[in-house]
């Protein structure tokens, strides 16, 4: 999913499963590569009005070291090879953190939020229930408060 979202002076942009699960017909590195792109073009326009960006990789349900049934079943169902999905996705996430700079362009990596998880949180590769969105939502409360009073992450200082 790629989604822009803003917020006063704040834009959040969350990258990535969309493009690299979509246009199956292009190499998964060409995949990472045009989304990469998409995010840097996003971060210079935002900062050239003074917005400060937040990358946040969602919830990853291929990492999830637990699944659910129906979550095991959705990701066999899903994309194949699913190890092609994790290296793209491990990729992304890196590629990200390099788009950061300190006090304004941040990190913010969600992929793991559901790791813990032992219910069914996942309703297909990307999407997630109303649980998962209010553990989702509540992890980032938590992370986002320092970076919009203070300026400051724990990636990116």
């Amino acid at each position: 999913m790629r989604s822009i979202a803003g917020a006063g002076n704040t834009l959040s942009a969350a990258g990535g499963l969309n493009d690299l699960i979509l246009r199956r017909e292009l190499p998964v590195e060409e995949r990472v590569r045009r989304c990469l792109d998409n995010m840097r073009q996003a971060r210079d326009l935002s900062l050239s009005s003074g917005i400060k960006v937040i990358f946040a990789p969602q919830p990853f349900l291929p990492q999830k070291p637990v699944k659910s049934g129906l979550e095991a079943l959705l990701q066999v169902q899903s994309y194949r090879p699913v190890d092609e999905l994790v290296k793209a996705y491990a990729d992304l996430r890196r590629g990200l953190q390099v788009l950061c700079m300190p006090g304004r362009v941040f990190y913010m990596d969600c992929s793991g939020v559901f790791d813990s998880e032992r219910r069914t949180v996942f309703s297909d590769m990307w999407h997630f229930s109303d649980v998962g969105h209010a553990l989702l939502g509540s992890y980032m409360a938590n992370k986002l408060d320092p970076i919009l009073y203070t300026g400051r992450d724990e990636k990116t200082g």
